[in-house]
């Protein structure tokens, strides 16, 4: 999944630019730049498959482009408990164990960096329903609380 800035808002680049949430974004880049970097699990690129930090087996990846167009890839890796995360730079060899961000932090899909509420209403405040496409229209009417008709019933349907 690509996240880019344009015209000073977070967006979907590969999406028509649809508008991310800016809050979510801006926390999550905060979580992966302060990573701590002084419990060292590893030193060598041997580890790196074992601990799932290798360029080419990871659980996820990180691409993050400065303004000057460089970019600095991070590998997240297992979890060897809830609370930590093995991540390392792919320049360095250098495996380090952060409680700071986790593979469950860099979620994947669409919706869970949009708002993906299409439309909200306050339920009791609704009296009439209809909808419809191709195959035909539904008018429902509220006759009390919790109890709805829907329009053009034939006899002794329900």
């Amino acid at each position: 999944m690509h996240l880019a800035k344009a015209n000073g808002k977070w967006v979907l680049p590969d999406n028509g630019d649809f508008a991310v949430n800016e809050i979510q974004v801006s926390d999550f880049i905060s979580k992966v730049l302060k990573i701590d970097t002084s419990r060292l699990v590893a030193n060598t690129a041997a580890s790196h498959t074992r601990l799932k930090v290798d360029d080419k087996d990871f659980v996820r990846r990180i691409d993050l482009t400065g303004g000057d167009g460089k970019t600095q890839s991070i590998l997240i890796g297992t979890s060897p408990n809830v609370r930590a995360t093995n991540v390392r730079s792919t320049n360095k060899d250098a495996v380090y164990l952060t409680g700071d961000v986790t593979g469950s932090d860099i979620n994947t899909d669409i919706a869970s960096w949009i708002n993906a509420t299409y439309f909200t209403a306050n339920t009791p405040d609704i009296k009439a329903l209809a909808f419809a496409n191709v195959k035909g229209k539904f008018d429902f009417t509220r006759v009390v609380t919790d109890t709805w008709t829907l329009t053009g019933l034939a006899k002794g349907e329900t």
